[in-house]
């Protein structure tokens, strides 16, 4: 038997969201597969926050543009 995986569209995945299909998980649409995100854990949100920090200081003005 051959699988074809169902690839959604944005109009597909934005009424599934109006739906409430996915309203106990946070997803995303990649290319067509709707996957699972992971909340991120108190490390990960405090490195990201200080490696947008550092490009801040570093990119000064050009950073907003």
């Amino acid at each position: 038997m051959t699988r074809t995986p169902y690839k959604w569209t944005i109009d597909r995945y934005h009424s599934a969201i109006d739906a409430g299909l996915f309203d106990s998980q946070v997803v995303e649409l990649l290319q067509g597969d709707i996957v699972v995100i992971v909340p991120e854990r108190e490390p990960h949100a405090c490195y990201s926050s200080k490696g947008a920090e550092y490009l801040r200081r570093l990119l000064g003005e050009r950073a907003a543009k």
